[in-house]
């Protein structure tokens, strides 16, 4: 498990890049990856032999921005490899952003069972003529003897990083935030519309394979309180997805505590419940499933039309 980091560049700019440490060298373990200028960049970084790869890209008429990556050998919990990666970039007069990072399969969970690969950490923003920009960051982690401590998996944490995760504007735009688990377990954020739209997500996971959990802006369980708040104005809509197999969670804590389930005049949605067994569970929902990928699911739909949306402190898993 020694292997470096993997590096495939996409070049396709009438501008500068700039290369620093040792991203140009054989099997390095620091890339940092610095752009300016018009046109598209991006690429394909593997860390070590199946630990974990990361797509990025870059597109459009003035782009900005820089791509991180480092992979430490040992220097993980249990002495386990970890890997880490970020973006913050930006792009005007129309173009996309999009960053994602897949984790292998190897070494063991928590639980001291064999690992399950393909977790996946997924980030995308355009707009057609406006602005975009993405700030955030993902870590991969493995372990390679079995132990009953901490969990293996994904963990994108921008807390005490970058307070502005999204940001887009313009005539047409799109925000997609996922974090998916190896067995399809996902929860989702997408907006669409006209105008300007904000989106933070202070800390989204996805847990080992033992439980297939996936959370964006995690509270269940964890309570670090570092929850995503949505705000746009024009016209669109947000569209909140979580689907499991055993069991969904929605938290939607409002300034006056207000309740998704029975306020539904505070967002201006519409909620679709699409599992047989959901009820209230604090100030959100759950829906409970039977074993079987999508049979535990819940949907917001929030959409507005000149106006202003704000939905905060909203938290989702899917287990």
């Amino acid at each position: 498990m020694g292997k470096g980091i993997g590096i495939a560049l996409m070049l396709a700019l009438a501008a500068t890049v700039l290369f620093a440490g040792t991203a140009l060298a054989g099997d390095p373990t620091d890339v940092n990856i610095t752009w300016s200028g018009t046109g598209s960049v991006g690429g394909t970084v593997t860390a070590g032999s199946t630990l974990a790869t990361t797509n990025w890209q870059s597109v459009g008429n003035s782009i900005s921005g820089t791509f991180t990556a480092n992979y430490n050998v040992g220097g993980g919990p249990y002495g386990g490899n970890s890997y880490n990666t970020s973006i913050n970039a930006q792009v005007a007069n129309g173009g996309c952003i999009e960053f994602y990072t897949t984790r292998g399969a190897l070494g063991y969970t928590g639980g001291g069972t064999n690992e399950l690969g393909g977790q996946r950490s997924y980030s995308y923003v355009f707009t057609s003529d406006g602005t975009a920009s993405m700030a955030t960051r993902t870590a991969a982690n493995a372990v390679f003897t079995k132990h009953t401590g901490v969990d293996t998996g994904l963990l994108d944490n921008t807390y005490g990083w970058v307070s502005e995760n999204f940001r887009v504007s313009g005539t047409s735009y799109a925000i997609l935030r996922e974090m998916r688990a190896a067995n399809g377990n996902f929860v989702q954020a997408n907006a669409i519309g006209s105008g300007t739209a904000a989106l933070d997500c202070g800390a989204q996971r996805i847990s080992d394979s033992r439980t297939n959990q996936a959370d964006l802006a995690y509270r269940s369980g964890y309570n670090f309180g570092w929850n995503q708040d949505f705000t746009a104005t024009g016209t669109g809509t947000l569209i909140l997805t979580a689907v499991g197999s055993n069991e969904v969670f929605m938290y939607s804590i409002s300034n006056t505590g207000a309740d998704p389930g029975t306020s539904r005049g505070w967002w201006n949605g519409v909620l679709s419940i699409t599992s047989g067994d959901t009820y209230l569970a604090g100030q959100g929902l759950t829906a409970k499933g039977y074993g079987t990928l999508g049979s535990a699911a819940l949907q917001i739909v929030a959409g507005f039309v000149n106006g202003t949306l704000t939905y905060p402190n909203v938290a989702m898993t899917a287990k």
